[in-house]
């Protein structure tokens, strides 16, 4: 937001404690949550002596894994 939009809002703000409108507030914020497990591939390396056991080690890793959308929000009124 440039300095001049977040003024302006600023302004409208202050405007309405003359009218008591300040005490009526929305917080709101959201997260998107990737839900996958955490692994860095150049500090997980795989030590085995045969195929099958590395297979065991493996971790699969999706290209578009599951995300979760998470949104909160507090009303405030006096």
């Amino acid at each position: 937001m440039n300095k001049l939009a977040s003024m302006q809002k600023c302004k409208a703000f202050l405007a309405d404690t003359h009218q008591n409108e300040h005490f009526k507030v929305l917080f709101t914020d959201e997260k998107l949550l990737i839900v996958e497990a955490e692994f860095d591939s150049q500090n997980h390396g795989v030590f085995a002596t045969t195929i099958q056991e590395a297979n065991e080690k493996m971790i699969n890793i999706t290209s578009y894994p599951e995300q979760v959308m998470v949104f909160g929000a507090i009303h405030l009124r006096w």
